[in-house]
């Protein structure tokens, strides 16, 4: 197919110019709604990655539409309810990402992915025994998914059952000790259970770059603040600010940053992480209330005067 050598050469719009051709005149070639939904999900990551929220997500909703049409064609396909549900996240469909997952592993009870994918989503809504039953499942096809074990310990740190959340996330650890991201789900195990310090020695470790991290850095910023000191808390987040001069969502760790300073008492530092992030982001939501955070603090210090 034409169309197919056009997209692998990642030549979209050629590509969707014999799509829409291709389904007028084949409506029921299944095959070709997929890969029309699939090119217009690649158009909707460029828009992401261009920072045109807007278009992407309109192109999301259209690529879901296509692959619903696709589903329709062949209903019995595990694998296009999985590529389904992928797509119907992506364009914030979550409840219908969870019917797909579920779905798919109903068609192939062999494969682990869409029981792990619907557990993810079961949890997001705090129905853990039904995700607890999905992720039990996986482990049944396949005890070695690192994915299973530190899902399961999510679940369990949720319940306040810290003992097996380490026990679970030990075993993650043990088939993939090298993720950073499962480094800082223990540390988070340790600091809810009332141990900050263990979760702040087992990630000052990690070299700068890794603690960059979103996971990494969210929870060395968490322990400093346990332990009141707000300075360590904002050097967490300059550190990934000044690691990621070019990231698109920089502003954040801007905002973080002048917080964090601003509680440690360094107002002049503290409104200087301010106008970094206003000036990437001014109209967000984040910054205008830390901007009147400001402005209530200093009228507090004129009035007490």
């Amino acid at each position: 197919m034409a169309a197919n050598q056009y997209f692998n050469g990642g030549r979209f719009d050629e590509a969707l110019a014999i799509l829409v051709v291709l389904v007028q005149r084949a409506p029921k070639e299944g095959r070709a709604w997929e890969m029309y939904g699939q090119t217009i999900a690649m158009k909707a990551k460029q828009a992401e990655l261009e920072a045109r929220a807007e278009d992407a997500k309109r192109l999301w909703l259209q690529a879901y539409g296509h692959y619903q049409q696709a589903i329709v064609l062949d209903p019995e396909s595990s694998g296009l309810h999985q590529s389904t549900g992928m797509i119907s996240l992506s364009a914030g469909r979550t409840a219908e990402a969870l019917q797909h997952f579920l779905k798919a592993g109903e068609l192939d009870p062999s494969d682990p992915q869409p029981p792990v994918f619907a557990a993810q989503l079961l949890m997001q809504t705090g129905r853990y025994n039904e995700a607890e039953a999905e992720l039990l499942r996986a482990h049944e096809i396949d005890p070695d998914q690192p994915m299973v074990h530190a899902s399961r310990a999510v679940i369990e740190l949720q319940r306040e059952n810290y003992e097996a959340a380490r026990r679970f996330i030990s075993l993650a650890r043990q088939i993939n000790p090298l993720d950073i991201g499962l480094l800082a789900q223990e540390a988070r195990i340790h600091h809810r259970a009332g141990q900050p310090r263990r979760s702040l020695e087992m990630l000052l470790l990690l070299t700068d770059e890794q603690k960059t991290q979103i996971a990494v850095a969210e929870e060395l910023a968490a322990g400093y603040l346990a332990i009141d000191q707000p300075l360590d808390t904002a050097a967490v987040w300059v550190n990934r600010s000044r690691h990621r001069p070019e990231a698109a969502d920089r502003w954040q760790d801007a905002i973080k940053a002048s917080e964090a300073f601003l509680m440690a008492g360094d107002r002049e530092e503290a409104w200087l992480w301010l106008q970094d992030a206003k000036r990437m982001a001014p109209d967000d939501e984040g910054v205008t209330s830390l901007e009147a955070k400001f402005a209530d603090t200093h009228n507090q210090e004129s009035s007490e005067d």
